[in-house]
């Protein structure tokens, strides 16, 4: 989650009309247990229009000045490849505020990638077995505590509603006896059905995890 540290200096004059607003930026960009994250790209950007384009140093820090004669709120966007990228909206609408000073440290996921399908697959009516289910993901998760996983499942469309059921129950409860933090995980009760392309290709049911935030629930 982003952190704001947000320290206005007010200054009340008489003729506001036309005034400069003055912005200081400074802060962090960090990745899951590592404190900074070098090169990323740190643009401001309000109206279409780019105000400032820089990359964080060695240590993953930034610092930019802004002198800006619209009030119109604009956005802080972070981006590095290989990873997720994050923004900020910035409000300056209060029109006897002329200096801002903002500390935004912003925080950037590595996006995973696997060299297999990490769909679970069971066979028609099938609802116990998880040999197909690889706890090493999960694992490999626990750099992100926040990150929130919504599972899904598609289904044959000769099985039962209450297959489905028990197909994700027993998921669910696999995963406690096999000692994961589900606090994050959704099991959706709702699913799909295979439509002919999927079934010529694959015929098994499928429970698919999708990622829906990196901030928890």
């Amino acid at each position: 989650m982003n952190k704001l540290i947000f320290i206005q200096f007010l200054f009340i004059l008489n003729f506001t009309f036309g005034q400069t607003i003055h912005l200081d930026f400074s802060g962090k960009a960090k990745s899951g247990k590592e404190s900074h994250l070098k090169n990323v790209l740190v643009q401001f950007i309000q109206n279409k229009d780019t105000l400032c384009v820089l990359k964080t140093d060695e240590n993953g820090a930034y610092a930019c000045s802004l002198e800006l004669e619209s009030r119109d709120s604009f956005f802080v966007c972070v981006n590095k490849y290989g990873f997720q990228g994050n923004s900020l909206k910035i409000d300056i609408s209060d029109s006897s505020i002329f200096y801002f000073e903002y500390y935004l440290d912003f925080s950037l996921y590595k996006i995973q990638t696997f060299n297999k399908d990490p769909s679970i697959y069971f066979n028609k009516n099938e609802t116990k077995d998880m040999r197909y289910v690889d706890l090493r993901l999960f694992e490999s998760l626990g750099e992100y505590p926040d990150i929130c996983i919504r599972y899904k499942q598609t289904i044959h469309p000769h099985e039962s509603k209450r297959i489905a059921k028990k197909r994700m129950n027993n998921f669910r409860k696999y995963l406690i006896e096999n000692k994961i933090d589900i606090r994050n995980l959704q099991f959706e009760e709702t699913y799909f059905i295979l439509d002919e392309k999927q079934l010529e290709k694959d015929p098994r049911s499928r429970i698919q995890g999708v990622i829906v935030s990196f901030e928890g629930n």
